[in-house]
């Protein structure tokens, strides 16, 4: 995990960064792990890769390394 942001008590926005055009499902592993050892904290899931289209996706919010406005919304809205 490459950043996590802290946006009210015991909420958490988690970040990781890829640099890969295309989504692995291993993109998502750190993500998993450090969201199961936060136990009780809400964790929301942040993939920037370097591709170019957004993707709701099951494990995190998919967003391409020149769309950050979603993120950037989530972070300032909480």
């Amino acid at each position: 995990m490459d950043a996590l942001i802290e946006i009210a008590p015991k909420s958490l926005i988690a970040v990781e960064v890829k640099s890969g055009s295309t989504v692995a499902s291993d993109f998502f592993d750190g993500l998993d792990f450090w969201r199961a050892r936060l136990g009780d904290l809400s964790v929301q899931p942040w993939l920037i890769y370097g591709g170019d289209t957004p993707q709701p996706r099951e494990r995190a919010q998919v967003l391409p390394w020149n769309v950050l406005t979603p993120l950037l919304n989530a972070v300032t809205e909480s």
